[in-house]
């Protein structure tokens, strides 16, 4: 290429200058509307060398422009991307304070009730192995929490206090193998005791073998014992098992709350001296 253009060095010096010269004819001519025999005799011959020898630089130019405008779409797309996760960050965060504003407006609520909470709480540790159903809170002696205190949710009961310090107090739940309540089946309004199993359902105890009972029965507190106070929801009937000539055998109850998801509890005041616990 190099001896080419060396060889033909004087002839391509007068072609380019023929191409200098037809375009500022041309470009002369263009600002005319009315050419002469001279004038469409150029155009004539520039046009298509014009467009062979730009032909080159229009597509370089045409291939920037399209590597120009993919890299600002690329730029604008991560911009998107990024402004769609901080908008779902922000909408799960929303959602989240949506819930829990949500859920203290219902803890809430027990001020209108008999119960008088006594402070309100944020579960702040569970333990729900087979020996042991606890949960752990925020408030403690320094809030007037005191061992005996029963622990409630909007549903119903989840559990009384076992332990308390200044700052923290830990709660037995309802389903631990050491919880007993006295409770009453709501519509037979027959005696009973709840019994914890250790699992995620509590059973009755001292039945009549004939009573009355059946599944979806709710089951209260009895207000008996000093712990709790009277009418709190305990559970519901889950299942009733009965032997060969009929009579009770076995009774299992749901809890009415959902002590595996708690999050918020008030503790409201109860007796004191233990009751509810295993001696």
């Amino acid at each position: 290429m190099r001896q080419f253009i060396t060889q033909h060095r004087v002839l391509l010096l007068v072609l380019l200058l023929v191409l200098i010269g037809l375009h500022l004819l041309s470009s002369g001519f263009k600002h005319k509307t009315q050419l002469n025999f001279f004038g469409k005799a150029v155009l004539t011959i520039y046009t298509p060398i014009y467009k062979i020898l730009s032909w080159p630089f229009a597509k370089i130019a045409l291939g920037l422009s399209k590597y120009i405008y993919l890299v600002d779409l690329k730029e604008s797309n991560d911009r998107l991307r990024l402004q769609n996760r901080e908008l779902k960050g922000q909408l799960s965060e929303l959602e989240e304070l949506r819930s829990e504003n949500e859920r203290l407006q219902n803890l809430y609520k027990l001020k209108e009730s008999n119960l008088s909470p006594i402070a309100y709480a944020r579960v702040i540790g569970r333990s729900m192995n087979r020996e042991f159903r606890t949960l752990l809170l925020d408030v403690g002696t320094s809030d007037g929490i005191e061992r005996g205190m029963a622990v409630i949710a909007p549903d119903g009961l989840v559990g009384f206090v076992a332990a308390c310090v200044p700052n923290a107090a830990k709660v037995v739940l309802i389903t631990d193998a050491s919880a007993r309540i006295d409770a009453i089946l709501q519509r037979t309004r027959s005696r009973t005791m709840v019994y914890g199993r250790g699992q995620d359902h509590c059973t009755l105890e001292y039945l009549d073998t004939t009573l009355d009972v059946a599944v979806g029965d709710r089951v209260v507190t009895s207000g008996l014992g000093g712990i709790f106070p009277k009418g709190i929801a305990i559970g519901h009937v889950a299942t009733v098992e009965r032997g060969e000539s009929g009579m009770l055998q076995g009774i299992v109850i749901e809890p009415a709350v959902d002590l595996n998801a708690i999050e918020e509890v008030a503790v409201a005041a109860g007796g004191h001296g233990g009751a509810g616990l295993e001696n």
